[in-house]
């Protein structure tokens, strides 16, 4: 099972982690639902990749998160 866990960090920033690797027939699907959560929520875009995963870093507005 393909799994992608989506955290809200204590300064605002979400962050997106794919767990493993994602099976060939999701690649698409888990690159476009990142890019789709990375332009609802505006600000900077970090990708990270590692060996065993690849970490999408979103950080939102402050004004978003009403602080």
């Amino acid at each position: 099972m393909d799994t992608i866990r989506v955290e809200i960090l204590d300064d605002g920033t979400i962050k997106a982690t794919i767990e493993g690797q994602v099976s060939a027939g999701n690649h698409r699907n888990a690159d476009e639902a990142l890019a789709m959560l990375a332009n609802l929520m505006g600000g900077e875009v970090v990708i990270e990749s590692t060996r065993q995963t690849h970490t999408h870093n979103t950080e939102a507005e402050q004004a978003r998160q009403g602080g």
